[in-house]
């Protein structure tokens, strides 16, 4: 049921007088006489009072987000860090790395992988890091970040925000999944860069699709270095089966 502004109102100025949740509700149905005729149900009540508590919380964590950034900066001159508050001061996106993470991308960022996949916080909101491979063939970490949603436009921040840390550098390729939105800003920001989906998802979507195929003989043409005309006969033929 849609509360009022009147009654939202009310709830939330005796919420932030310490009022417990059915007195609110007792205080509606005494005033109208009835329960039917107050227009609230206990529920509604309940789920209002949590949705304001999840802005306070979600404020607050940005704060204190944004906080722990600033120290970092602090301890590390060469640690950058960007962020996007939306209208009511809550943490749209942020990007982030550490004066190592520079120093790798400047050596190592020939190939870059990012991954919208990651959603494990309390909010839901995407997880990325960007990274790749070094020397030793270990993987590093070239920066993250946490978005709010998974637009073309917020990608595009993301990117260009990633490339503000690197001094402009564009990787030769970048590693993706897929993902419709993403491609639409990798097209956008490194127009000139290789873009390539993530093996991994190639393999997940085969198995979806064509699951009636041979897993292990799709991975010898995903895998095995050839020549392109060699590539497209054994695909036509992989196709044709």
């Amino acid at each position: 049921m849609q509360i009022g502004d009147g009654p939202r109102a009310e709830i939330l100025a005796m919420q932030g007088a310490g009022f417990r949740k059915h007195i609110m509700v007792d205080n509606f149905i005494s005033r109208y006489g009835s329960y039917d005729k107050c227009g609230l149900v206990r529920r509604d009540v309940y789920n209002h009072c949590c949705r304001e508590n999840m802005k306070l919380i979600a404020k607050g964590d940005a704060e204190t987000a944004v906080g722990i950034m600033r120290s970092g900066k602090t301890n590390d001159p060469d640690f950058f860090f960007e962020y996007v508050l939306d209208k009511e001061g809550r943490l749209k996106s942020m990007f982030w790395c550490d004066a190592q993470s520079r120093r790798d991308y400047q050596h190592y960022g020939d190939v870059v992988m990012f991954d919208n996949t990651y959603k494990m916080n309390r909010y839901g909101m995407p997880f990325i890091p960007f990274v790749g491979v070094n020397n030793h063939r270990c993987t590093t970490v070239f920066g993250c970040a946490i978005l709010s949603d998974e637009t073309e436009g917020t990608y595009v921040w993301l990117l260009q925000t990633f490339m503000r840390a690197n001094c402009q550098q564009k990787p030769k390729s970048i590693i993706t999944d897929g993902d419709p939105a993403m491609i639409r800003a990798i097209r956008s920001v490194f127009s000139d860069v290789l873009h390539h989906i993530c093996a991994c998802h190639i393999e997940k979507n085969m198995q979806r699709h064509l699951y009636y195929k041979s897993l292990d003989e799709f991975r010898s043409l995903l895998y095995y270095a050839t020549s392109q005309d060699n590539f497209e006969q054994r695909w036509s033929a992989f196709v044709d089966k």
